[in-house]
């Protein structure tokens, strides 16, 4: 059984894929080649062509379409424009009694020693010495790094909706915060650290409360939207007082013309 799960006669090891007819020891080694490509690929200063190779990997090479082979990923490393050869001497001999190198620099890695706990899934992504949990994508894993930085010091690419960094997370339940429907107004902010509850600015107004269950503007009471030329709603504040003073000036138009 150790054989079948492991390579490099027991030294690096992984658990039988169930419902399918491979064995631990294939997931060790493409696991290897995951590895060595971003190597090489960081190495020819291309290190986003793991990204790419991941992604062709699981749709080319899936074991339910039985071709998660060392012959489908060299032809997606080929695809790639990336030096099979390199590639090759990196994976080195998985059945040589040997330690692999980058298996072993890779062991060394995950353990902690202190600086984070140990890493005991892969792949793993660790961002100041911290275990990100998410989905491993690009948008994803680029708001965690964004994430990472001070609000006044982000990087601009943080800020690139071509990057797919921001994702409106205010779509989603309205982010937890404040809202009113009927007017189109919501407290809710989409940033790359996730969705900010602040009380919304409108028509120089800054409206006041928690953001999250309550936001009114300071000395209003009566609440009414407006429509202004049938494109957006916008909201205003009326006092009983500026009720009272449109009608009494209307009053008096109309009773120096007689209407009344």
């Amino acid at each position: 059984m150790c054989r079948s799960q492991c390579i490099n006669y027991g030294r690096y090891c992984a658990p039988d894929p169930e419902q399918h007819r491979y064995d631990g020891c294939d997931v060790v080694v493409q696991k290897l080649h995951q590895l060595c490509v971003f190597k090489v690929a960081k190495r020819t200063g291309k290190p986003w062509l793991w990204w790419d190779y991941v992604t062709h990997f699981a749709i080319r090479c899936s074991m339910k379409e039985m071709n998660y082979s060392k012959r489908c990923a060299d032809r997606v490393i080929e695809s790639l424009g990336l030096n099979q050869k390199e590639v090759d001497m990196c994976v080195g001999d998985p059945s040589a009694d040997e330690e692999n190198p980058a298996l072993k620099a890779e062991q060394d890695t995950q353990i902690g020693k202190g600086s984070h706990s140990d890493i005991t899934m892969l792949p793993t992504l660790v961002i100041n010495n911290r275990q990100y949990r998410g989905k491993l994508e690009k948008g994803a894993v680029l708001r965690a790094l964004c994430a990472s930085f001070q609000e006044n010091n982000k990087p601009s690419v943080c800020s690139n909706e071509e990057e797919d960094i921001q994702t409106n997370q205010c779509l989603d339940n309205n982010g937890g915060c404040w809202q009113d429907m009927a007017a189109n107004v919501t407290a809710c902010k989409d940033t790359s650290t996730g969705t900010v509850c602040e009380c919304p600015v409108l028509q120089g107004v800054k409206y006041i409360g928690d953001g999250y269950n309550d936001c009114k503007a300071p000395m209003y009471q009566d609440w009414q939207p407006i429509k202004i030329r049938n494109t957006h709603t916008y909201s205003s504040y009326l006092t009983e007082v500026v009720h009272k003073a449109i009608y009494n000036l209307f009053a008096g138009i109309f009773a120096a013309h007689k209407v009344f």
